[in-house]
């Protein structure tokens, strides 16, 4: 029962707050609270994790990682 608490205890430090999703090609994903429908997310060659991006009238914004 202590290794299922250290888990959870886990996996809600690591979570905090963001929300899960299935991308259009069946994948899942755990998003940041911002994120919407038809947001990128950007794999970047360096980064420690994947971004999400926004695309805007100019550019792209970042909606979070």
């Amino acid at each position: 029962m202590e290794i299922v608490r250290k888990f959870l205890s886990c996996l809600g430090l690591t979570i905090d707050r963001r929300v899960f999703c299935i991308t259009e090609h069946g994948r899942m994903a755990i998003m940041p609270p911002l994120c919407l429908p038809g947001d990128i997310i950007c794999i970047c060659k360096g980064a420690r994790t994947p971004l999400v991006l926004r695309e805007k009238s100019i550019g792209y914004s970042l909606v979070g990682c």
